[in-house]
């Protein structure tokens, strides 16, 4: 996998121990490939975002529904 993500995202590792909020990440590196690469932007593939949806109805006022509202404010803001 490691070595796939390199290919795929520009020689960048995957570091799976990284304790920044899916919030700031996407944030970062939207504003890294817009500036350095002059990309349009990015775009993000959640596999089984489905399910993620189910828990977070079954408890809207979970951290984890928090998180998402942020990393979705965090897209919409980016306009990226």
């Amino acid at each position: 996998f490691c070595k796939i993500h390199e290919e795929v995202c520009a020689g960048a590792s995957f570091y799976h121990h990284h304790s920044m909020m899916p919030s700031d990440v996407y944030q970062a590196v939207a504003k890294r490939v817009v500036e350095e690469k002059q990309y349009a932007g990015v775009v993000v593939i959640w596999d089984e975002f489905g399910r993620y949806m189910e828990r977070v109805l079954d408890d809207p006022s979970a951290e984890e529904s928090r998180d998402i509202g942020r990393f979705a404010e965090a897209c919409n803001a980016s306009q990226k």
